[in-house]
């Protein structure tokens, strides 16, 4: 094997022996990175197999490895903690790096990024391809972990993490504060335990652009958790912009997932997700496309959320989007939900709720949100079979709320908070049930309401109805067909 080639902050390690012995010559290589005492160096290593076994690389400060290519250069490895560690400023380039170890109480990583205390250290992986497998069912797998209190970057690349009992593709998070940013990367979880994650963020900001994020149980496995994005960080930020998030099960019929979500956001201080598809086909308990708790403000603007869920066995409970707390804006894109007959809990496009007494606002505008399905779900309370399920200040623009199958109806004015006072305005848009009039609970109603409320319908189409007690109202403009109800407060053609 020819010797290690060194240039003023530079070197080469060629791969011309075996893939032990290149991985013994690039952990040699360190040792003349590290004697640059953090002036910028970088690693080059040829098209080829660099097999570190069970040791980790750890880069000094400072240091980029870069490799002929993703593709053709490899950094393999079983270290419980990471194949590759980046304790300081530096990154990775051009270059696949994989881990098969069992993993340490953090998870077994291809790459963990562990600086806890030099804020302005950046670190970037740039056309990198990280992937982590295996066998073991009791593993910790991770893809990626970023414990940084600088930004971190992830540019067009690709993280796969596949078996293990606890699954996460990118764990960002050890209270170290940093944002993470990924744009143009493709994320994979594949799990068969406890918990499979494409996408977990405890700190700091995170941004996800032109990024798809896939989480899914292996064949036939079962997880109690999957999420394709989860977020939770106390007063952060998360914007996600052009991107999809979609999580899938592959269970059997006599099988479900204790949850499944696309996206789980809590006490945030904004999360806005823009021009993007979330996307949960599942068998599951609980079954939900956007899930957001706690946040100070949560918008959805051009995004589409589709939520397809199968015969899972016991109740379940089934959302598109739901918001708890917080100002909420939808502004163009959809919800379309649609639930199968075992889904007798809850099945709701969109379901809004205050933490608080205080009316804060929901303002939909320009959107399609509907549920449907193929027969009558057997739902205890009709409102839990609704287009929208809300309280608080509630205004509708230009927006098609439809319910098309069961015994629900398209707007559910329902007292979460029994202190609140709930207000509905809905103007230039079309309010549809096809749930048949007669019977108990006010069925064959658009609009229903169980608590103290007023309403403002102002050029709108109401197939079904307003069937609201007690209530406050006015209508202007507005046309209604009953399907055997005298609408309140409207005409009826």
């Amino acid at each position: 094997m020819r010797a290690l080639q060194a240039f003023q902050n530079e070197m080469r390690v060629p791969a011309e022996g075996s893939a032990t012995e290149n991985g013994a010559a690039l952990l040699a290589a360190m040792v003349t990175a590290d004697a640059a005492g953090g002036a910028p160096f970088v690693v080059r290593l040829d098209a080829g197999s660099y097999d570190l076994a069970s040791n980790a690389l750890s880069l000094p400060d400072n240091t980029v490895l870069v490799g002929a290519g993703r593709d053709v250069s490899f950094v393999t490895g079983s270290a419980a903690t990471a194949t590759i560690l980046i304790p300081g400023r530096g990154g990775v380039r051009a270059l696949g790096v994989g881990n098969t170890g069992a993993g340490s109480a953090a998870g077994a990583a291809a790459v963990r990024i562990d600086n806890p205390n030099m804020p302005d250290a950046t670190v970037t992986l740039e056309d990198v391809s990280l992937v982590t497998n295996t066998a073991a069912t009791t593993a910790l797998k991770r893809g990626l972990i970023v414990c940084n209190t600088g930004p971190t970057r992830v540019l067009r690349s690709t993280v796969v993490v596949q078996g293990g009992s606890s699954t996460i593709a990118i764990a960002h998070g050890c209270d170290s504060g940093g944002a993470l940013s990924l744009d143009d990367v493709l994320v994979q979880a594949i799990g068969a335990g406890t918990e499979t994650v494409g996408v977990r963020s405890e700190t700091g900001r995170i941004e996800l652009v032109r990024t798809r994020v896939y989480a899914s149980d292996g064949d036939d496995a079962v997880s109690s958790s999957l999420i394709g994005l989860d977020i939770n960080v106390a007063q952060g930020d998360a914007v996600v912009r052009d991107s999809e998030v979609q999580v899938s099960t592959q269970t059997g019929a006599g099988s479900a997932e204790g949850l499944a979500h696309a996206v789980r956001a809590g006490q945030l201080n904004r999360l806005s997700l823009q021009r993007t598809r979330i996307a949960a086909s599942a068998r599951a308990d609980d079954v939900r496309g956007v899930s957001v708790s706690a946040t100070a403000y949560a918008e959805l603007v051009d995004a589409e959320t589709i939520v397809q869920t199968s015969d899972a066995p016991g109740a379940s409970v089934v959302y598109g989007v739901i918001l708890d707390g917080g100002v909420n804006e939808i502004r163009g894109g959809s919800v379309v939900l649609n639930c199968e007959s075992n889904n007798g809990d809850a099945c709701i496009a969109l379901r809004r709720s205050q933490i608080v007494a205080s009316a804060l606002p929901l303002h939909v505008v320009d959107t399609t949100i509907s549920v449907s399905s193929t027969q009558s779900l057997p739902v205890a309370a009709p409102a839990n079979l609704s287009a929208m399920y809300a309280e608080g200040m509630i205004r509708v623009e230009r927006s098609s709320i439809r319910q098309l199958g069961g015994n629900g109806f398209a707007i559910a004015i329902v007292p979460l908070q029994p202190a609140t006072v709930s207000m509905l305005t809905v103007s230039q848009s079309v309010l549809e049930t096809t749930a048949a009039a007669g019977g108990a609970n006010g069925l064959g109603c658009a609009i229903s309401a169980q608590q103290a409320w007023s309403f403002t319908l102002a050029s709108n189409q109401v197939i079904g109805g307003v069937c609201p007690d007690p209530n406050v109202g006015s209508c202007a403009g507005t046309t209604t067909r009953g399907n055997g109800f005298v609408a309140v407060g409207c005409p009826i053609n």
